[in-house]
């Protein structure tokens, strides 16, 4: 502290810049990673799905949590009138 002699003491420094904006936290930049991760295979699986319906065999979500079994039947029976429209399948 300053003295009566020396006047008031000197102010802090300002701080720098980088340290007045606050720091992305690893967290942050690992889900926005996934995030774009996953926005670009909604894109490509929105395009397969578009090219698939373009071929006639649109595509169809099948449960598969009843086993394996009952899961092939389903993609079976799904898949049965584009197989049919292909002689050479």
């Amino acid at each position: 502290q300053g003295t009566e002699d020396e006047g008031p003491p000197d102010p802090l420094p300002e701080p720098a810049e980088e340290l007045l904006e606050p720091e992305e936290k690893e967290s942050e930049r690992a889900k926005a990673k996934f995030i774009e991760r996953k926005k670009l295979e909604q894109e490509a699986l929105k395009e397969f799905a578009e090219k698939l319906t373009e071929a006639r065999a649109a595509p169809a979500k099948v449960a598969v949590d009843r086993g394996e079994e009952p899961a092939h039947k389903a993609i079976r029976w799904h898949c049965r009138p584009f197989m049919e429209l292909r002689a050479s399948l």
